[in-house]
């Protein structure tokens, strides 16, 4: 990342690109949300998800139909990237995608900007995009993806099931990210050892993905804030 930022200051990579890929629920799309909120805190994160891709049509419903053609005019990527501030665009789901989808992401991320429907175009200057896929592993990735866009990712990361130290940490994370949200209550008030691990006694076998643990903690956390009057 600090590599890139250099890179792009200097004028020589003008967009980042990630590929990462494991199994649903372990931390793809968690990551894609801290690395936005470490670029600026609370900033809206640009998600498309490419489940919807998979019709013929599908780059027209991404930068819009042409004129003559009955849809949109504004593409969903269009959108997104306006309302965007932060530089991150979020690409979920990308192995379900058409060929001229891949196409079109295969040009972007060589030139850095893209051109809509309407002739509009939209540097992407900066821009961080992160391409997470519900793919297993390196063979169904290699065989997913086409080998000239495989190229093009400045970074693929294979995800495994987190360990149980990794949920742990998951956790030490998330509940120091409640802190900063409630800091002025939180100098006030402090967790004992025994109300975290009240806090973290989960049934791990049950609850194999990061997804349905951060799910159960958030919900075991408003109990514990509405207790200790923290957020009223």
């Amino acid at each position: 990342m600090k590599n890139f930022i250099s890179l792009n200051k200097a004028k020589e990579q003008k967009v980042f690109s990630i590929f990462l890929f494991g199994a649903s629920g372990i931390g793809k799309t968690e990551v894609a949300r801290l690395i936005a909120n470490g670029l600026q805190s609370d900033c809206y994160l640009a998600k498309i998800n490419f489940q919807n891709y998979s019709s013929q049509d599908a780059l027209n419903s991404l930068i819009g139909s042409p004129a003559g053609y009955v849809g949109c005019n504004n593409g969903e990527l269009s959108e997104k990237i306006q309302k965007s501030k932060v530089g991150v665009l979020l690409c979920d789901e990308f192995e379900k995608t058409t060929r001229p989808v891949f196409s079109f992401f295969l040009e972007l991320l060589e030139e850095g900007q893209f051109t809509d429907s309407m002739a509009r175009e939209y540097d992407m200057d900066g821009y961080i995009i992160i391409f997470t896929s519900n793919l297993l592993n390196e063979a169904d990735y290699k065989k997913a993806i086409p080998p000239e866009l495989q190229t093009r990712f400045d970074l693929v990361c294979e995800f495994e099931n987190p360990t149980m130290e990794e949920k742990i940490e998951f956790l030490d994370l998330l509940l120091e990210m409640a802190k900063s949200n409630y800091i002025e209550q939180f100098a006030e008030i402090e967790i004992t050892e025994d109300e975290k691990k009240q806090l973290y006694a989960f049934d791990y076998s049950s609850l194999s993905s990061l997804r349905d643990i951060k799910r159960v903690f958030n919900n075991r956390l408003m109990d514990f804030f509405c207790r200790k009057g923290i957020g009223q």
